[in-house]
Formats: structure tokens, C-alpha cells, sequence
């Protein structure tokens, strides 16, 4: 006080000027402002965060390795670019409303998944790369997708990113997802993001896993969506 530390802004908004408000450690983190796709990370290291991340505190019960998994996968990349807003050099900012939104096809088999792509991750591989791996495994192998729906959604998260970034952005992006990029968005013309969901309106819940009965699957196969964060 004798140096005026209480009188800044931040400090003078405080109950206790000295109190740091909101210090949790959550088991999870999202980015809240991304470039390509948001980045989801499981919280192992019990960092703390400033707001440049929003904490994800995931319901017990729920497999936390299965649930972070579960994000990497052409939907819930569309879903993010639908429910996100657009910046200017195309960044994609999600708020905490915005990223319960988004939809996981969530099961607890999938938390054998998490090693893999946490090393694909940590290796730089492209999106693609990671989409390919996880589509087929989550979204086909999983909810019983066809083949043509997870390459319609891949199309349609395409769509979305093309839109959002800009020329200059793309050209800044990974080379060897720069091409790829550019060349699916030049093809793909009118979608209908719904049209793939709208024979799985119940498995698209709020805040609680659901039995999956359409198609034949394993009989926990859920949707999920994200759980409370802040």
C-alpha cells in the first residue's frame, strides 16, 4: 500500500486487493484464440491459466483422457467454427457459452486413442493427418458414420476455416496443410452441416451422455457435449 499497488486497476476492483480472484487448477484447458482448430489439452500438469485459456471441469464419472479425445475429429472442428467468431487475419475466438456448445462424440473406449494423438500432436503432424486417424476410429468405428459423412464433415470444416482465414493467412499456414486447404475449399460448394446429423438427432444431448441405438455399434456409444468452463 505504501507503494500504491492497491490503488491499480485490477487490484482496486478486488474484494482484497492482495487476493488473486478465480485461482483453480481444471482438469482440462481450451484455447480461446486459435488460428487452424482450437487446441484442446488435458491438464496433467495442474498448471494454472490466465483468461487466454478457458478451464474445463470435467463431471466425475466422465473418463478425462476419453473425453479431450474425443474433440479431434471433423465435427466437433465444424461444430467450433460454427459456435466460434471471427477476428481479423482470420483468428477464431471461442467464449466459454460458445465452447460448451460444441459437441463430442464421446465414448470411454476412446480414451486408448488419447496417446496417439497426443504424440501426433506433440510431433506437428497435420490436421489431416490427426482427422484421418481419428475419424476413422471415433466417428466411423465408434458412431457407425459412413464413410462419405466424416469426408461430407471434413469438407464442411474446410468450408468454414476457408472463410474465416484470409489469403495471407493461409499462405503463413503449415505447408503441407496449406495445399490441401486451398484445393478442398476451391471444390466444395453448397453443404448443409445438419444434413449429417439429422439421421442422429438423439444422440445430440446437452450436458449428459445418451445411448447410441442407430446403427450397429458398441451400445455406449454417446454424444457428449463439453462440460462447464470458465
Amino acid at each position: 500500500e505504501q507503494q500504491g499497488i492497491n490503488k491499480g486497476y485490477k487490484t482496486s476492483i478486488r474484494d482484497d486487493w492482495y487476493v488473486i480472484p478465480s485461482i483453480k487448477i481444471s482438469d482440462a484447458l481450451f484455447l480461446r484464440r486459435n488460428n487452424l482448430y482450437p487446441k484442446f489439452v488435458l491438464n496433467d500438469a495442474q498448471a494454472y491459466t490466465t483468461d487466454t485459456m478457458h478451464r474445463v471441469f470435467i463431471k466425475e464419472g466422465v473418463n478425462r483422457e476419453a473425453f479431450v479425445v474425443s474433440y479431434y475429429n471433423s465435427l466437433s472442428f465444424a461444430f467450433a467454427e460454427i459456435l466460434g467468431r471471427n477476428f481479423g487475419g482470420g483468428v477464431l475466438e471461442l467464449m466459454p457459452s460458445e465452447v460448451e456448445g460444441v459437441y463430442l462424440p464421446y465414448r470411454e473406449e476412446n480414451a486408448k486413442l488419447f496417446e496417439k494423438v497426443d504424440q501426433m500432436v506433440r510431433d506437428k503432424k497435420t490436421a489431416d493427418e490427426i482427422l484421418d486417424f481419428t475419424d476413422k476410429e471415433m466417428l466411423q468405428k465408434g458412431m457407425g458414420f459412413f464413410e462419405t459423412e466424416t469426408k461430407m464433415a471434413r469438407s464442411i470444416w474446410y468450408k468454414l476455416m476457408g472463410r474465416r482465414l484470409n489469403r495471407e493467412t493461409l499462405e503463413k499456414a503449415v505447408p503441407e496443410e496449406k495445399g490441401e486447404i486451398k484445393k478442398t475449399v476451391a471444390r466444395v460448394k453448397q453443404l448443409n452441416f445438419f444434413d449429417v446429423l439429422q439421421q442422429y438427432p438423439e444422440n445430440i444431448v446437452e450436458n449428459a451422455p445418451v445411448v447410441q441405438p442407430a446403427k450397429k455399434q458398441d451400445p455406449d456409444g454417446k454424444w457428449i457435449k463439453t462440460c462447464s468452463s470458465a
